[in-house]
């Protein structure tokens, strides 16, 4: 008898591999570091003992799968097995483990899908490159407001439980506290309407400025951009940019914005609970 994997399944891009399923796919193995390995910089010091250590980021996580294909003929094997794949190339998609559904990577295929004929089954491996941090899920049963504060919500967007601060008529210095409910920094989008001759927010120590602002802005902290948005065009606004790029520490969060000139109809902060392990 074949021994199946404890972690029960996965799916990705609408491609489901359940074991308590009677389909012929099975997941044998799975092999994922339960935290992402950190890049860092050794410097050699004369006179010094030992070496000076920097750390620079975390890397890519590498999760490999082993998927066993079971029928009677090679011909169906073939027909389930591409069945199971035809969705899981070519994109990035959301990669969910049974035993924790809460959570996803943000992953793609890179590398060949490796086939072996075994005893039992046709035996798949895939390794997908993942992010190095999981993304909490949206759960009904936790459909609340974080840790109860005023203006502060929880919204499903795509299936991404995102935490959403929304202030509204600001027109001088304003300070406000957002809550990180995860174990990880997370990186937020941030969204502005209306005018400002200069605009500045600061998360923590972290502080960028806006100059003439008219209109709606958005600054993604994750990818380090800053533009506006007519339809489906978007136009870089990093011309008008200063400073440096915020987080979401984990915990409570100090908000300051302030400026010249303001009149801002609504700033929203938006950022998904992140988890290093």
């Amino acid at each position: 008898m074949a021994v199946l994997s404890r972690i029960k399944g996965f799916s990705f891009n609408g491609a489901v591999v359940n074991n308590t399923l009677d389909n012929g796919v099975y997941l044998l193995d799975v092999n994922k570091d339960a935290v992402p390995e950190l890049l860092y910089t050794s410097f050699n010091i004369p006179n010094r003992d030992g070496t000076l250590t920097i750390s620079n980021r975390f890397e890519n996580k590498n999760i490999t799968v082993k998927i066993g294909v079971y029928a009677a003929t090679v011909t169906e094997r073939r027909s389930i097995e591409r069945e199971l794949i035809k969705n899981m190339v070519r994109t990035e998609g959301k990669l969910i483990f049974l035993d924790e559904p809460t959570f996803f990577y943000k992953a793609k295929i890179y590398g060949a899908i490796g086939r072996t004929e075994g005893d039992v089954f046709t035996e798949i491996q895939i390794s997908f490159l993942c992010s190095p941090f999981m993304y909490e899920l949206y759960d009904d049963l936790r459909d609340y407001t974080v840790n109860q504060l005023s203006g502060t919500t929880i919204e499903s967007i795509e299936g991404l439980l995102i935490n959403k601060s929304a202030w509204q008529n600001i027109t001088d210095r304003t300070v406000k506290t957002v809550v990180n409910s995860g174990n990880y920094k997370a990186f937020p989008t941030i969204e502005i309407v209306g005018t400002a001759s200069l605009l500045t927010i600061q998360i923590n120590d972290v502080a960028f400025s806006l100059s003439d602002v008219d209109g709606t802005v958005y600054v993604n902290c994750e990818k380090m951009i800053c533009y506006t948005q007519s339809g489906n065009t978007k136009t870089s606004f990093l011309q008008n940019f200063t400073g440096s790029f915020p987080f979401i520490s984990t915990g409570e969060n100090t908000v300051i914005i302030d400026g010249t000139s303001l009149d801002l109809t609504e700033i929203t902060v938006e950022y998904p609970n992140t988890y290093i392990v």
